[in-house]
């Protein structure tokens, strides 16, 4: 797809083939100036060629236009290192042209990163402020404990009724 509002996010697919030491690879850094890029998790498993000589590994990259000035993709050069050569060498994506529309929504262009969310404790001091993902993370640790003692507890019925 190649058509997009502004503000509307697109998934952007990067393959990268070769041996070696491909395991080692992290996801590539992608930065475009008109453009908010994050790399998504959970990319997919390496691809093996029947050979068994070459790998290729996929990383997706949510991608959202903040412009409409954007009208391009541009080329993303990954600089590797030639285990034959001995030396580090680069590759290049080719561009990809897009279409940007003005979003038929109200869109803000942010001047910085936004700030995480955070959330104000009851209770507390009104400085103290918990970070959402914090919170989600100590939520999910208390259900999961109690998830866990309710299942010793049924364990332990179950055990007493034989």
């Amino acid at each position: 797809r190649t058509e997009v509002e502004v503000g509307q996010p697109l998934t952007l697919t990067l393959r990268v083939s070769g041996s070696g030491a491909m395991g080692r690879l992290g996801i590539p850094h992608v930065a475009v100036e008109g453009f908010s890029i994050d790399a998504l998790a959970g990319g997919s498993p390496d691809q093996v060629d029947a050979q068994g000589e070459s790998v290729t590994r996929v990383f997706r990259y949510w991608v959202v236009p903040l412009a409409r000035e954007s009208q391009r993709l541009p080329e993303i050069e990954l600089v590797y290192f030639n285990d034959v050569s001995g030396e580090y060498e680069s590759s290049t994506t080719e561009a990809i042209a897009l279409e940007i529309r003005e979003s038929q929504l109200s869109v803000s262009t942010p001047s910085e990163e936004p700030a995480p969310a955070e959330v104000e404790v009851p209770g507390s001091d009104s400085d103290s402020k918990v970070n959402i993902r914090t919170l989600l993370l100590w939520l999910a640790l208390a259900l999961g404990v109690s998830l866990l003692i309710w299942l010793v507890a049924l364990a332990l019925l179950k055990r007493r009724k034989r």
